[in-house]
Order: C-alpha cells, then sequence, then structure tokens
C-alpha cells in the first residue's frame, strides 16, 4: 500500500470500529434487566385509633394488590405526625400514641402507619393539603397569622370558587412559604421513610385541582418553586 492507501484503509478500520463499538452498547443497553415500576395506589385519610386498626387498613391494602399509600398528613390545619412548629399541631382527632408491643410505640399516627406499611411491602407518600387549612377560623395557623390568609377583594376569606366554606392560605406569602418548607423539612426528618411529598394544589380554578410533586408557576411564585425544588432534590 501507497500513503494515500494505507490512510485511506485505516480510516475505513476506524469508522467499523465506531459502528461495532456503537452497536455493542446498544446490545449491552437492550439486554439489561430492567425492573418494571408500576404504582398501584390509594390516598387515604387517617381514622385509625390503634396499631391493630391501621394494621387491618394495610393488611386489606396488601391483600388487593396496592403498593403505594398516599397518607393524608396536613389536612384543616393539622399534622399527622408531631412537629415541634407550633403552627402545624398534631390532629387532636387521633390518639396521642400507637402501641404495636412494649417494644413499638409510636409517637404519632404517621409514624405507626409507615412502619405498619414497611412490613408489608407498601411505599408510604405524605399526601398534604398544602395552603387549605379547612374550614375553621379557629385552627392555630389561621388564628395565629391573620395575615395569611388568602383574602377576597372584598375583604372576606372564605373562597367562593372552590364549592365550599374553604379558607386557604396565600401562596405568595412568603411567611407562609417558609413555613410550609420547613414543616415539610422537619416531616422528613422526623419520619425518614416516608417516600415522597405529594402536594395537593385546591385553589387553581373553580372544580380543579391537580396532585403534583413540583407546583407549577400559575399558583406559586419563582422563590417557593425554587424552594420545593430544592427540597424535592434533597429528597
Amino acid at each position: 500500500w501507497n500513503e494515500q492507501q494505507r490512510l485511506s484503509n485505516l480510516m475505513e478500520y476506524n469508522n467499523y470500529q465506531l459502528q461495532v463499538d456503537r452497536l455493542q452498547r446498544k446490545i449491552q443497553t437492550t439486554a439489561a434487566e430492567s425492573r418494571p415500576v408500576s404504582a398501584r395506589g390509594v390516598w387515604h385519610r387517617p381514622i385509625e385509633m390503634t396499631y391493630a386498626q391501621i394494621e387491618e387498613t394495610v393488611k386489606m391494602y396488601a391483600k388487593i394488590g396496592l403498593n403505594t399509600v398516599f397518607v393524608e398528613t396536613w389536612y384543616n390545619g393539622y399534622s399527622s405526625f408531631r412537629t415541634q412548629l407550633a403552627d402545624f399541631p398534631y390532629n387532636p382527632k387521633l390518639s396521642p400514641s400507637y402501641t404495636k408491643d412494649s417494644d413499638h410505640i409510636y409517637d404519632d399516627y404517621l409514624s405507626a402507619f409507615v412502619a405498619c406499611c414497611q412490613e408489608y411491602g407498601i411505599e408510604v407518600h405524605a399526601w398534604v393539603e398544602n395552603f387549605y387549612v379547612g374550614t375553621l377560623s379557629d385552627v392555630p395557623i389561621v388564628k395565629n397569622h391573620p395575615d395569611w390568609i388568602l383574602y377576597n377583594d372584598d375583604g372576606s376569606f372564605i373562597q367562593r370558587n372552590e364549592g365550599g366554606p374553604y379558607i386557604f392560605l396565600d401562596p405568595a406569602n412568603k411567611n407562609v412559604q417558609d413555613a410550609l418548607i420547613a414543616y415539610y423539612l422537619d416531616l422528613f426528618s422526623k419520619v425518614p421513610d416516608v417516600a415522597g411529598l405529594n402536594l395537593e394544589i385546591q385553589n387553581k380554578e373553580p372544580g380543579a385541582y391537580s396532585m403534583i410533586v413540583i407546583p407549577d408557576q400559575q399558583i406559586l411564585s419563582h422563590y417557593y418553586e425554587a424552594e420545593l425544588y430544592g427540597l424535592y432534590q434533597w429528597i
């Protein structure tokens, strides 16, 4: 071969080598075992007053093939786990503690529920109402912070477009944003086995709601969206 032929053959060889490498990577990728993922879930509102009742519920969920439960954690201005944040008190309608046996006593509902679900291979996500704080103006976060409430243009705070006498916190209020972020961080600190955060945005438009992890810009300020995205990455 002269020099020109040698260079031509070398370039052809390199081209074939690249094709072989690409084919090899494609074969490796397509041949790799991929674990199928299927979420079969339900939204669950806490009503159980004993660990035995929780286990009865969880056992039923496992029996019908569910592997994910979105358990209500922040609803009507109350929390289903114990936090030191005064604006998010533990729900007085739930038991003060949940006892499985002498070695397993849980301080709150969510801790007990998550522990029970782990035994049955069920993943738990915290379902929170976010800005919705119920229908009563005497819940602590509303009573303590009247300046946090979302008001109508006539000065009233009962929202008119949601189908009921509902009260919401103001999504644009930075103090509200900071308080919710602090609560969610405390949630994952106190109950670290919670797998995810499920935000329900109810004051989007009449009759509409969405279940999301990262809220959209139509509802939240860029600050809150950025903070929640940081929380999402931290989780």
